[in-house]
């Protein structure tokens, strides 16, 4: 959000208008220039953005004026609302994106632990750049690790995930967890770090964008080994939608994946189970025709 309202004011800036409080015609002029090249889910996080800006400063939003309205519906039928979304890693590109991380170097280790932890969490990329070892609690199953706060939980009551041993050690997020831990000789504060060029891991922590750059990486090398038909698509997010694709495929119930990723809205968590689920008890197994 405080990206997005920098976007906003700078526009506004630049057309000498009033960022806060916007009028209604300035919010929809803003809305109209964006539509030419960006998308509805994107233009709707900024409406979002600058509707919460102006609530917490005492103000009427704009985007609730019925001038803006119109024409934001106007954009959402023209333009479309469907979310293109990232590209799921599921069980084979999540193997490929390991493999190519299959070295002994800090940056290796760091990076396959990254990749397998964030599957396995379904987690936000802001909550893998977040994670202390502090969070991390041993059980006989695997490891609990406590989300401190992540975008449905903005009070930052934090919320407890569990990540299970696989029998295959090659994907296991808690072997390759713990080979970092081990490589870094962090036992304190942040998990995922920066590395020079030399191989010395630093006390910076990953940011979100880092954690992206990571997967897209990974995807990018696999793609030209081989292992991937393309690298496009991909990104941080990729992780946290290939654990509910892969295990709504697998038979996980709907509550099991929404309790695993934090997810509060059905039709949200939806969005990514619904393709890898179109054939189960499917219509066309029972069609006599």
């Amino acid at each position: 959000y405080a990206a997005d309202w920098r976007c906003f004011s700078s526009w506004c800036e630049d057309a000498g208008l009033d960022p806060l409080p916007a009028s209604p015609g300035t919010l929809t002029a803003y809305v109209v220039a964006l539509a030419k090249a960006r998308a509805v889910s994107t233009i709707s996080r900024r409406i979002s953005a600058i509707a919460s800006a102006h609530h917490l400063a005492g103000h009427a939003s704009p985007a609730a004026h019925p001038q803006f309205v119109q024409v934001w519906k106007g954009i959402r039928r023209k333009h479309g609302t469907a979310a293109e979304g990232a590209r799921p890693i599921t069980g084979p590109e999540l193997r490929a994106l390991v493999a190519v991380n299959d070295g002994d170097s800090p940056k290796a280790i760091r990076d396959r632990a990254l990749i397998l932890l964030g599957f396995h969490l379904a987690a936000r990329r802001s909550e893998l750049a977040a994670m202390q070892v502090e969070d991390l609690e041993d059980a006989a199953e695997g490891i609990r690790v406590t989300v401190q706060r992540s975008k449905t939980d903005q009070e930052g009551e934090g919320f407890a995930k569990g990540v299970m041993y696989q029998a295959d050690p090659k994907v296991c997020p808690i072997r390759a967890l713990d080979a970092w831990l081990e490589v870094s000789r962090i036992t304190e504060g942040p998990i995922f770090r920066s590395i020079s060029k030399g191989g010395t891991v630093k006390e910076t922590p990953l940011d979100g964008r880092t954690v992206a750059r990571v997967v897209q990486a990974a995807a990018k090398k696999a793609a030209a080994a081989g292992l991937l038909k393309s690298a496009e698509g991909y990104s941080g997010h990729s992780l946290r939608a290939g654990l509910a694709t892969t295990a709504a495929a697998s038979g996980a119930p709907e509550r099991a994946i929404a309790a695993q990723g934090g997810w509060k809205s059905t039709a949200t968590l939806r969005r990514y189970i619904r393709p890898a689920t179109v054939f189960a008890e499917n219509v066309g197994a029972s069609l006599k025709i």
